[in-house]
């Protein structure tokens, strides 16, 4: 699913120039789980972007389902953005004005999809704010808040799934829920992509998913692989 091959962000220039991603290379299989562990500062986050097509990086390619995103014209990223890799923020980025139930459509309508209720009502259900969907952000906990963000990024059925710090904001029962979610979600054959600065998930995650792959980061680099 997705090929990382020697990639290198920048940022600064001359003496002032930062390695935040610094020439990492890795491969997740189709179906498959990867958990990104790294301090705050370690590049992890950049390197999610990139993957999900936000940044484009200085030097390597990545590879998503056979195309290449460092050769993606921006009208193409765009569309890649939208309809084939979800994207979960650990700020949850909701628009406050929307009800969660416009939040979740918002990808499909903008995609141009005119029948996508059933599907929402489907999601919603799966994440479990059925009850919450005519409310809006404000009025809903962090937990059901980031539930509402999964459903949004699963709503375009994208084969790749983003996540950055997913659980950053929430205490630790709403964090495990979140976990679980995004497990059942790899397990229906979507290929989970989840950042993390909790290295206590490696050990769960790896005992949960099926041939999962954990790649542990500092410095701009991957210094460990397992999977």
């Amino acid at each position: 699913m997705i090929q990382v091959t020697d990639i290198t962000k920048i940022y600064g220039t001359g003496g002032a120039t930062v390695h935040a991603v610094d020439h990492v290379s890795f491969t997740l299989g189709e179906g498959q789980f990867g958990l990104l562990c790294g301090a705050s500062g370690s590049g992890k986050s950049t390197l999610l972007s990139m993957c999900g097509g936000l940044l484009r990086p200085e030097a390597g390619e990545i590879v998503v389902g056979g195309e290449n995103l460092t050769q993606m014209k921006p009208e193409a990223l765009a569309a890649y953005r939208l309809k084939r890799a979800g994207y979960i923020f650990q700020d949850f980025n909701l628009m406050k004005n929307l009800t969660l139930e416009e939040n979740i459509a918002l990808p499909a309508m903008i995609a141009g999809r005119k029948s996508y209720s059933g599907n929402l009502r489907e999601l919603a259900e799966r994440v479990g704010i059925t009850g919450r969907l005519l409310h809006f952000p404000e009025e809903v906990s962090g937990g059901e808040r980031q539930r509402c963000a999964i459903a949004r990024a699963l709503i375009n059925s994208p084969s790749l799934l983003l996540a950055d710090e997913p659980t950053g904001n929430l205490d630790a029962d709403n964090a495990a829920q979140i976990v679980r979610l995004l497990l059942e979600i790899n397990r229906a054959g979507t290929t989970v992509l989840m950042v993390t600065h909790d290295v206590g998930l490696r050990d769960y995650i790896r005992e949960n998913a099926p041939s999962p792959l954990l790649l542990n980061m500092r410095d701009g680099r991957i210094y460990e692989k397992i999977g």
